[in-house]
């Protein structure tokens, strides 16, 4: 393990060897163990502990921070809890990583942006990670969280729907929307030319953490595409574009909120069953309406319940997330076998340059990153990895980010 200021690196090799003398049964049970437990963890933190109010007073300088500048919270102090204080760690956090990734960033002019933090925060990462990528991000304020699902009434819906040329809906349902942080239309202008990533974000109930939220306020910072999970009859996830400006959502299979233009295009649209073409990632890459597919880098946000520092997590126990990164991982490597193939056959027949240039496809892999956001209350020191799992490739809590190395 190796630890660089808030970023842990954890070489997985010699556990991951370990781990195929595992007892699969053994981990089941301790599993489960886990999940029971961490179910009743988060009751108490969610319910009593985030709900709490304290007077923090907010160090810059903190563990997982550098520099010399410390910022007190004085007339603020009682107007945020502590699960505000932890809301906002995890956005400076999630800040962080997605500049680390090299999502691009929109031109901020942020009032009280603090250029010294900035440019310290720019410097030790340049020096200890080879990042070169630059702050426009105030580290000294805090964000007062709010649950921002909202009813909608039937008269809204039908203005909200008109903008997707949609006249008709069952009225019996109850709609919802996001009602995201910053009403200036100029945050959801669509940049195609500056976009360079998708993300996959879950959309959180009250139980999880609200990665929406956080999201919501990097939407200020950085240009990507959003796409939310949806579970298909055959039990597996496919990711449906969704929009902060126009959305409109409604509670699905197992109350989880889904966006209505898919129930939508299903209903009415088609006849039978829709087929969405996907790309090797799940992902949608037919044009909803006005919102069109990107071929970008990728980061998956992936809901848990725990986790531990190998990378595994706990999830509800349905297994969605496990089953679908498996079946595209065995497809993916089906595909690169017929590929290989096809190119060793070409290969003979072709010059070296040619054969450089296949070695190249050959050796393309699909450009993703598994990702989840927790506390580190919800970060157990066992191991609970069964064979059916997935590895995260990073796991973000108000701590540290941890990176896993395989």
């Amino acid at each position: 393990m190796n630890n660089k200021n808030n970023i842990v690196l954890i070489n997985l090799k010699d556990y991951l060897n370990n781990h195929l003398k595992n007892d699969e049964y053994k981990n089941k049970q301790v599993k489960q163990n886990v999940r029971n437990n961490a179910k009743k963890v988060r009751e108490i933190f969610l319910k009593n502990l985030l709900n709490e109010e304290r007077n923090i007073s907010f160090d810059i300088n903190e563990q997982n921070h550098t520099g010399n500048y410390k910022h007190d919270i004085k007339n603020e102090k009682n107007l945020f809890g502590y699960k505000d204080y932890l809301y906002t760690k995890l956005i400076r956090q999630l800040y962080l990583f997605l500049s680390l990734m090299g999502v691009n960033k929109r031109i901020i002019n942020e009032d009280n942006l603090d250029e010294k933090i900035g440019n310290t925060y720019q410097e030790n990462y340049k020096n200890n990670f080879n990042f070169n990528f630059n702050f426009n991000f105030n580290f000294n304020k805090m964000y007062k969280y709010t649950y921002n699902y909202k009813k909608m009434e039937n008269l809204d819906v039908i203005k909200l729907l008109k903008k997707y040329n949609i006249n008709k809906f069952d009225e019996n349902l109850q709609f919802y929307s996001y009602n995201f942080s910053n009403k200036n239309s100029e945050k959801f202008e669509r940049d195609y030319n500056k976009t360079n990533f998708n993300i996959c974000i879950y959309l959180p109930t009250k139980k999880e953490i609200d990665i929406l939220f956080i999201i919501d306020i990097l939407y200020d910072y950085f240009y990507f595409n959003l796409y939310i999970p949806i579970t298909t009859k055959e039990n597996k996830l496919i990711f449906f574009p969704f929009c902060f400006k126009n959305n409109i959502i409604i509670k699905h299979h197992f109350n989880i909120f889904v966006p209505y233009l898919y129930i939508y295009k299903n209903t009415y649209m088609e006849q039978k069953s829709i087929k969405f073409n996907l790309n090797s990632l799940n992902i949608i890459t037919d044009q909803i309406f006005d919102l069109k597919f990107q071929d970008n880098k990728t980061i998956f946000f992936i809901p848990l319940i725990a986790y531990n520092k190998y990378g595994c997590r706990v999830g509800s126990g349905k297994g969605y997330y496990d089953r679908t990164f498996i079946s595209l991982y065995k497809r993916a490597k089906i595909n690169d076998e017929k590929k290989n193939k096809s190119i060793d056959q070409i290969s003979e027949t072709k010059n070296v340059k040619d054969n450089k240039n296949n070695e190249t496809e050959k050796n393309k892999i699909v450009d993703h990153v598994k990702v989840s956001v927790s506390f580190e209350a919800f970060l157990y020191d066992v191991d609970f990895n069964e064979p059916t799992d997935i590895i995260l490739d990073y796991i973000i809590n108000e701590k540290n980010i941890y990176k896993f190395l395989f």
